[in-house]
């Protein structure tokens, strides 16, 4: 009626209205502006970029914790804001993935660091001088606990001679000492460590997968291996949680510093429980997330180094680390977290425990005649634990090193998905040295993953011949034709077994070179040989996949995390013998440096 009262049109009254009301929140509200660049906090070109998938990069553009852009510069330049981006000129270096090292004793190679150094000792003199100065330091009474002799390096009519505990005794009357061998398989006590542990020298006990070295005087010589070790060990004080807190952060720089972004922290040292050695790793984390932002709340540049670690305790303990499993489960997992155990059924090579199908050739250790090594766990454990530990959800990785070992380990891993049949359990063996022809086939056949340490290679080389015989070469650290037949071969060092560095690691496995005491070059049957691009797979994508994270790391994709190496060479395409020359310039660990030479320059602007 009023429409028709002022002859207006009531359908254009209202098109009047609705213009009006869109026209109020147009003025009150600024509209969005369409298409803005997202900016990048790092823009990384100039150089090779290795992403480990098929995809080539110019250039890379991190944000936040993840990777914003790979592809060609003009694509990845895009994210690039001049005000707010940092600018790292790789200036003919090469950019990685970030390295996995799926097998370390972290928390024992910190403590290791702060402790006497053995590693290059080549007589009983030198070892003993060391420890003499080191013990000059402490005070009467205190334990010195270290490691790193290899008595393989020892010089003239000493190599490959194992030390007694006259030769500390004499340079450490009150103080107790353990020193282990390089391989952790066998350690040195001095009389008064013997003591404290209350073993008696004529007649020590007797325990099941290790054993007393006995001397030609019926006493205790000080060797001590593999599961008789623990004697000594359960008489060793715990150190104050300053000092594991210390001992654990100088890993994590050592870590970093070699590349290293992931950790597969592999069963406690001797230094904790169970409980204990993951508490270390937690506060460690606690206290080190205050380094990764600034005084504002904003993420920083730079952060306090710490490795996204993946705790693995013993296998026995498997109820154990169920149940932390369950407890810790609000934690961030990309930095911290628990899924895996980690057994171990036979010995070492060096040490002559590693289970083999025949004889060691020699009998310089003193040991057993007709010697095929020891089983440290017994087979019917061995498959009930393993089962167990699998029943509840738990990653299992086990340690095995001789050809016998690794073939009772595969028996027991088969009979188990026989009867129980399950995807995505991704059985390890760890090590996987020695394997007979016939057992090679089986990994790929069965899905299982070779976590092996190519620089183990390097220090066995220098006595395999002795100890085994040039016949059983082909079955030794058999890499290239694992590869061949579709195994997942995964890289790691053991460290403080061996130095974690994946450099030495690839070069190792890429030329299988290694030194003789007088400097000589040899090469250890060449015929399994890989490429440095197999290689910088098992540190990255391969190693990702051991530690079910390859949806998340090991490669440089989109929204992958922005864990990243810069080294100073373009090791893909330099002489494979120069590899050792290489230097890692930048790490960076979550999109933030954790570590940077002082030759590497980055062009920072005014936000940061």
């Amino acid at each position: 009626y009023m429409a028709r009262l002022f002859g207006i049109d009531l359908g254009l009254s209202l098109l009047w209205v609705i213009l009006a009301v869109g026209i109020l929140f147009y003025l009150q509200y600024e509209p969005q502006k369409p298409f803005a660049p997202v900016c990048a906090d790092l823009f990384f070109s100039g150089g090779t970029i290795w992403t480990g998938t098929d995809q080539k990069a110019e250039a890379v553009s991190v944000k936040g914790k993840h990777i914003l852009s790979v592809g060609s510069y003009e694509e990845v330049y895009k994210t690039y804001c001049p005000d707010t981006t940092v600018m790292v000129p790789l200036k003919g270096k090469m950019l990685t993935p970030g390295w996995i090292d799926t097998h370390v004793h972290g928390l024992l190679g910190g403590m290791d660091l702060l402790s006497v150094q053995l590693f290059d000792c080549d007589s009983f003199q030198m070892m003993s001088d060391r420890v003499e100065a080191f013990i000059q330091t402490m005070a009467p009474g205190e334990w010195l606990v270290g490691s790193g002799w290899n008595q393989e390096r020892f010089l003239g009519d000493e190599a490959g001679i194992l030390p007694d505990r006259h030769l500390i005794d004499k340079v450490s009357p009150n103080n107790p000492v353990w020193l282990c061998r390089m391989d952790q398989h066998q350690c040195l006590a001095n009389t008064i460590a013997l003591q404290m542990a209350n073993v008696d020298l004529r007649n020590p006990p007797e325990v099941a997968g290790g054993l007393f070295q006995m001397g030609d005087d019926g006493l205790v010589t000080g060797i001590v291996k593999d599961s008789a070790m623990a004697v000594i060990v359960q008489a060793i004080p715990t150190p104050s949680e300053a000092k594991l807190q210390q001992g654990l952060q100088t890993a994590m720089d050592y870590f970093v510093s070699q590349g290293v972004t992931s950790v597969n922290q592999v069963v406690n040292d001797i230094f904790t429980d169970l409980q204990k050695g993951w508490d270390t790793f937690e506060q460690l984390y606690e206290a080190t997330e205050p380094g990764r932002a600034n005084f504002d709340g904003t993420r920083s540049l730079y952060a306090t180094p710490y490795v996204r670690t993946y705790f693995a305790p013993a296998l026995a303990l498997y109820r154990d680390a169920a149940r932390l499993y369950e407890t810790k489960k609000h934690l961030d997992h990309n930095f911290l977290r628990l899924g895996a155990v980690k057994g171990f059924l036979d010995g070492s090579l060096g040490s002559y425990t590693a289970k083999m199908h025949e004889p060691y050739l020699d009998n310089i250790q003193g040991g057993p005649a007709n010697n095929t090594g020891m089983y440290l766990t017994s087979e019917e454990d061995l498959y009930e634990w393993i089962k167990a530990a699998d029943g509840l959800g738990l990653q299992v990785c086990v340690h095995a090193i001789g050809s016998k070992a690794v073939e009772t380990l595969l028996d027991t891993y088969e009979r188990i998905m026989n009867e129980v049949p399950k995807e995505g359990r991704r059985f390890r063996i760890e090590h996987c040295q020695h394997v007979e022809p016939d057992d090679i086939p089986r990994l790929s056949k069965l899905g299982i993953i070779a976590s092996v340490q190519p620089y183990h290679m390097i220090d066995d080389a220098i006595f395999i011949e002795r100890a085994l015989g040039k016949d059983r070469f082909s079955g030794a650290y058999p890499f290239k034709t694992l590869l061949e037949l579709g195994t997942v071969l995964s890289f790691g060092s053991d460290w403080n077994v061996a130095p974690a560095s994946p450099i030495l690691g690839i070069h190792a496995a890429v030329t299988r070179k290694y030194q003789d005491m007088e400097g000589n070059w040899h090469q250890f049957y060449p015929p399994e040989c890989i490429t440095v691009e197999q290689g910088l797979h098992a540190y990255t994508t391969a190693a990702a996949y051991a530690e079910k994270s390859e949806d998340i790391k090991g490669q440089i994709t989109k929204d992958y995390l922005a864990d990243l190496v810069v080294i100073d060479q373009v090791i893909t395409e330099i002489n494979p013998d120069d590899i050792p020359k290489t230097n890692v310039d930048l790490t960076l660990i979550d999109g933030q440096i954790v570590y940077k030479s002082d030759s590497m320059h980055i062009i920072e602007p005014p936000r940061w």
